[in-house]
């Protein structure tokens, strides 16, 4: 535990860092940029692998581990959300939303790792929040919590019962 939050390291970037977690090992950090995920190790900060472009992600660029640490899902903007294999940052699904989703700006893995919880801020009244399959990319479900339209940030419960969904000053909390 490092109480005073000193700090461990730094590094300096080309490009903006936008998002980064820790896979759930806390060996690696997933780290999303304007354009990539990379992959950097937790102790050496060496990137160890790095995506295809995913393109420019400033609405979302959100990143997220699977529980069990093999996939790598990213809001990727107005292109939903892109799935990778951590292993080597292959696309597993891409495009991931449904019609109308808007700009995807936050992603997160239900428990089991068998679907993910998306949200969208939408244009014209077309915002969502919705639940997908990440190896097919498969949208189950979609809807807009009280027909609103801008969704920013989602979290779930660690049994993934119900999620917290943020977004135009108000928060939802959503059973799933």
């Amino acid at each position: 535990l490092n109480p005073s939050f000193a700090l461990d390291f730094s590094r300096s970037s080309t490009v903006d860092v936008l998002d980064a977690a820790h896979s759930p090992d806390g060996e690696f950090v997933a780290i999303r940029d304007n354009q990539y995920v990379r992959i950097e190790n937790a102790s050496t900060q060496t990137v160890v692998r790095t995506s295809g472009q995913l393109g420019s992600g400033n609405w979302g660029s959100r990143v997220a581990w699977s529980p069990d640490g093999s996939m790598i899902a990213s809001a990727v903007g107005n292109s939903g959300v892109t799935v990778l294999w951590s292993s080597n940052l292959t696309v597993l699904s891409s495009n991931v939303a449904p019609s109308n989703a808007g700009n995807v700006r936050d992603v997160a893995f239900f428990p089991n790792g068998t679907a993910f919880l998306a949200v969208g801020e939408g244009w014209s009244g077309s915002g969502k929040v919705y639940i997908a399959d990440p190896a097919t990319g498969t949208v189950w479900h979609d809807f807009a919590p009280n027909g609103d339209t801008v969704f920013s940030s989602v979290a779930l419960t660690p049994d993934g019962s119900r999620a917290a969904v943020g977004g135009a000053g108000k928060i939802y909390v959503i059973n799933t």
